[in-house]
């Protein structure tokens, strides 16, 4: 009698000391003798268990894990994108049919019609500035065209009349182009996107998005080209989207960076670029096709074809659009800033019977950067825990099953 009592005493003054805690050695080895495998028959099936529960980590886990970059490898391959930019000169035309794969582009404004005669590989695009401009030469195109294009802006390419309403403009435009069995894309200044894209859209085969002034920043890029590209999908499904960077505007690494934040929502790439800038054109090429690092393009330019009185004269390239309108529809707000005799971004005169070799040495290839890295660890650990909670459920009810039926 006196040790039982005792014994409940110490108990008593056990469990008050213990407080909340109490009972947890003891769960602890009850769960300890749980996890550990019986001798006998039913040791087989711990055994099964646990061999099911190995192999379903391995399976679910480890292709994340081995994977370089995790999921950020997974991610689209801007490599696979259609690349377009102008011609605006014969060495531009000759670097086209090196680097182009069957579904890049090259346009040319009407005034360099001819060099299309010099892209042999690729889609063709011809690019109005303005549809009365357009309605006059649609009819009297020669050779294939794939595409035609609208580049609406404010400035003075592009008529009064038709900057005040574009949507009667764009669907005018474009039935007469479908009518032709052509493409049309869209491709407005990033004010006239923001108030027709919706508008125009179903309208339309392609938009093209002018992000190049904001290329610089890569957050407000994506942030820009993401909710414009929503709108375009959200009023035509089928639209194809693609996004403009400049080689007049920045490095090829600064014009690869922020055309990367927008890769899986995009369905091709611009590049604005200029014959001074064939360089930084070839350069940013390079990095987003993933040519060899040691591999240079050397573009040797080819004789023009003989000259016309109306392709011998210097024609000026339009420069991009202003970036924000001071006022709306006054007459020195819709102004542009046309290229002056001294301009950098003149063309060559046509009459070129040669141009000097230009050599630009690839850049390494692309490799991830290091928040790709860390993005890529973290889903592939998020990975290997959820397969871990799978294989756990996944053993334990077929070891259980297996167990209840023998």
């Amino acid at each position: 009698m006196e040790v039982a009592v005792l014994r409940a005493k110490a108990g008593t003054k056990l469990d008050s000391k213990l407080g909340p805690y109490k009972g947890v050695k003891m769960n602890l080895r009850i769960n300890q003798r749980q996890t550990r495998c019986r001798r006998g028959s039913s040791a087989v099936w711990c055994m099964a268990r646990k061999a099911i529960l190995v192999v379903a980590l391995l399976v679910v886990s480890l292709p994340a894990v081995l994977s370089p970059g995790g999921v950020a490898a997974q991610q689209t391959d801007l490599s696979q994108l259609p690349i377009s930019f102008p011609v605006h000169a014969p060495e531009v035309a000759a670097y086209f049919n090196e680097m182009a794969r069957p579904g890049d582009s090259a346009s040319v404004l009407p005034e360099r019609y001819f060099l299309l005669s010099q892209t042999e590989v690729g889609e063709k695009m011809l690019a109005f500035r303005s549809w009365s401009e357009a309605e006059s030469q649609l009819d009297s195109l020669t050779g294939p065209v794939e595409w035609v294009m609208y580049n609406p802006e404010h400035w003075e390419f592009t008529p009064e009349d038709e900057q005040q309403d574009l949507a009667p403009i764009v669907q005018e435009f474009a039935e007469a182009v479908h009518a032709r069995d052509m493409r049309f894309m869209f491709t407005p200044d990033r004010q006239y996107a923001e108030l027709y894209l919706d508008q125009v859209a179903p309208l339309v085969d392609a938009v093209m998005l002018q992000g190049q002034r904001l290329q610089h920043d890569p957050q407000t890029f994506a942030t820009w080209v993401l909710g414009m590209t929503d709108v375009a999908h959200t009023a035509n499904p089928d639209i194809q989207v693609y996004v403009q960077v400049g080689a007049t505007r920045g490095t090829a690494e600064e014009m690869y960076t922020a055309i990367e934040t927008v890769a899986g929502d995009i369905d091709g790439i611009a590049v604005w670029s200029m014959p001074r800038t064939l360089e930084i054109l070839q350069e940013f090429v390079l990095l987003v096709r993933g040519n060899t690092p040691e591999a240079t393009s050397t573009v040797e330019a080819t004789a023009a074809p003989s000259a016309t009185a109306s392709n011998t004269a210097t024609v000026p390239v339009p420069t991009e659009g202003p970036t924000a309108l001071p006022t709306a529809h006054e007459p020195t707000a819709t102004r542009a800033i046309v290229p002056s005799p001294t301009s950098q971004d003149e063309l060559p005169p046509v009459e070129v019977t040669a141009s000097p070799t230009v050599q630009a040495e690839a850049p390494p290839a692309s490799q991830p950067g290091p928040a790709d890295l860390l993005e890529g660890w973290v889903m592939s650990i998020m990975l290997f825990v959820g397969g871990m909670g799978f294989g756990l459920v996944l053993g334990f009810v077929l070891g259980w099953s297996v167990r209840r039926g023998s």
